[in-house]
């Protein structure tokens, strides 16, 4: 039995920007590891503030980048400064990577998408409406590559692939405890809020693989990205996200609470 703690979608860089002071985390309970599902802070902020949090906490941190978390890049690839920061403390940021805590594996990567949450017949309006519409494509830019910067649905279908690669390949091993995967976009349409099923722009926040999930049966998928807290059960396997919401929007607390739930 693992007990966990799940917060995502802080969005630490609007109070940076603004001068405001961020919260820590507070908790409850005893727990063994706490899971940040992406857009904590752009670059490496993020990392900072989570291996402070595992210092004041004294837990380790399991950490999947968001697509903010690639925001603002201007002179290194974020995932050099990310691990130049967390040599050495008990943060594990999984970018296509496992670490085992406390009996349990948890999967770990930002999956992206593939457009394709309605179907091949709908990918080009789909790819069409996120490349005007989504603002990914005009923060995000890929400095180690010096002539084709521009992050683009193209990448994000390449970067999908690979790392529902790798989650299926980890969900496929064998492994004695619990599995949990955590990404930042989610894996199913039934993690939208149904007033949001049918739009387009949806295709950006989460993919179908409720195949994959019925398939392997992991005990829990953490994620982030879409600012509605849900938990819904596909198959054997619970599906959770905790999100946080954009601070101008809403009163900055004094903490940030995670949800706070167990394993079995």
């Amino acid at each position: 039995m693992t007990k966990i703690a799940l917060i995502s979608d802080l969005h630490n860089e609007l109070l940076r920007d603004s001068g405001n002071a961020i919260p820590d985390i507070k908790l409850n309970r005893e727990v063994d590891a706490l899971v940040m599902a992406g857009d904590i802070d752009v670059q490496e902020y993020g990392v900072r503030y989570a291996i402070r949090q595992s210092r004041i906490l004294d837990i380790p941190v399991v950490y999947v980048l968001g697509n903010h978390e690639f925001y603002q890049t201007h002179d290194r690839p974020v995932m050099d400064k990310i691990l130049d920061e967390i040599e050495g403390t008990n943060v594990h940021v999984l970018n296509g990577e496992s670490v085992e805590i406390a009996g349990t594996l948890f999967i770990g990567a930002t999956l992206w998408t593939d457009f394709e949450l309605f179907g091949l017949n709908s990918k080009n309006r789909v790819l069409s409406h996120a490349a005007f519409n989504f603002n990914d494509y005009d923060n995000i830019r890929l400095v180690d590559k010096l002539f084709s910067p521009a992050f683009t649905p193209t990448t994000s279908s390449i970067w999908h692939e690979a790392d529902k690669a790798f989650i299926q390949a980890e969900l496929a091993k064998d492994y004695d405890g619990k599995k949990v995967v955590v990404t930042h976009h989610a894996p199913s349409l039934q993690c939208l809020p149904v007033f949001e099923r049918k739009d387009l722009i949806s295709a950006c926040y989460a993919s179908h693989l409720d195949w994959m999930i019925e398939k392997y049966q992991p005990n829990a998928w953490l994620h982030g990205h879409i600012h509605y807290p849900n938990q819904i059960q596909v198959g054997e396997t619970t599906i959770i996200s905790n999100p946080s919401d954009y601070p101008q929007f809403s009163e900055i607390p004094e903490y940030y609470q995670p949800l706070v739930f167990q394993v079995t």
